[in-house]
């Protein structure tokens, strides 16, 4: 490894620290702030362990049905891209996109699995863009029906909380319309992102902008030809919006089969991923993996009402680890278990060329 690389990668861990130190720090905080942290471990002896397998089933759900989401898509441009490529595929995507802002790393990384697997970049970016604008549209739809069903009397006492959902809501439908124009028409979208090579060349962030403009052109007019493959495909649309859909249910869903394990009353599965939906609207373009700091915040805030003060913590803690650090686990133990199996296939294969020489 060069000592480039090295830095890098010395950069990179270094910042994987930062954050991990900075989450671990903020339920810290709230931990002191709240009281009832003292009762945080009789609490987790009460609960049901049948809703906590209820948990951990839908965490299972959420990553098959992203590997599955992937593989309903490529089958349209590339049938020999099997399931279990997928599912390995959209693994990788859930965890790398945890690590990083926006969850912008998980769909790159995926790009270049994709490409290992003989996919081009255009072509797998397109099935990303794709995905993502079923994704968005998904939970703009689960916005919509969750308004009507407890939007008004949720905002009615929390007002404070509108605007941030809104401008949530807002980013998701302006990044869906940019990636449709992409799909539609890449000219305009071209120009502009031309202008901001330039800009950033300007301002020494882009080094060899003709290149950046050359490469960016290729991949768009790669990407705009696979996905006319989807244009006029309305039963891929939906089938996919149904497997997402069904991912997003479970994903939400967890918070009550926690809600349920404490043996808690009052709200049904509908009401309680109305907020959940809410919350993730509101917190999902907070510039940190996995919007941390606003998380944690925001489910005190949006489930105020919903669970007991002395178990708010406590649940705040759970649902975290089954939505968030879950996938960072489960995640980082797959990397690193594929990385083994390929650093063996290659050693595997260099000793039979060697003795074939």
């Amino acid at each position: 490894m060069s000592e480039l690389k090295k830095q890098k990668t010395g950069k990179k861990i270094l910042l994987n620290l930062l954050y991990i130190g900075l989450t671990i720090g903020v339920i810290v905080v709230i931990g002191f702030l709240d009281p009832s942290v003292t009762d945080f471990f009789s609490a987790i002896g009460s609960l049901r362990i049948g809703w906590v397998i209820a948990a951990a089933g839908a965490c299972l759900i959420n990553f098959l049905f992203e590997g599955i989401a992937v593989h309903n898509i490529m089958r349209f441009v590339h049938p020999d891209f099997s399931l279990g490529k997928s599912i390995k595929n959209g693994i990788i995507g859930i965890y790398y996109s945890a690590l990083t802002p926006f969850s912008s790393g998980g769909q790159p990384v995926q790009v270049v699995y994709m490409k290992k697997d003989g996919v081009s970049v255009g072509t797998s970016t397109s099935v990303f863009c794709i995905k993502f604008v079923i994704f968005e549209c998904v939970i703009c739809l689960f916005f919509v029906l969750s308004l009507l069903f407890r939007g008004v009397a949720f905002f009615k006492s929390n007002a404070g909380v509108l605007p941030l959902t809104c401008i949530g809501f807002a980013a998701n439908a302006l990044i869906t319309g940019v990636v449709l124009l992409a799909m539609v028409k890449q000219g305009p979208l071209l120009k502009c992102c031309t202008r901001i090579i330039w800009f950033l060349n300007k301002i020494h962030l882009v080094k060899h902008p003709e290149k950046a403009v050359i490469t960016l052109s290729n991949t768009l007019e790669d990407y705009h030809k696979s996905a006319s493959v989807f244009k006029h495909d309305i039963k891929m649309f939906i089938s996919t919006a149904v497997i997402i859909f069904i991912q997003m249910f479970a994903y939400f869903a967890v918070t009550f089969f926690i809600y349920k394990a404490f043996g808690l009353t009052g709200y049904n599965l509908f009401e309680i991923i109305a907020l959940q939906s809410f919350l993730y609207l509101t917190v999902s373009f907070v510039p940190l993996p996995g919007a941390s700091v606003a998380s944690e915040g925001g489910f005190y805030l949006f489930f105020a009402n919903v669970f007991p003060p002395e178990l708010k913590f406590v649940t705040m803690i759970l649902w975290r680890f089954f939505t968030y650090y879950a996938n960072i686990i489960f995640g980082a133990l797959f990397v690193l278990s594929d990385s083994i199996v390929n650093v063996f296939k290659a050693s595997k294969e260099s000793t039979e060329q060697a003795v074939q020489k």
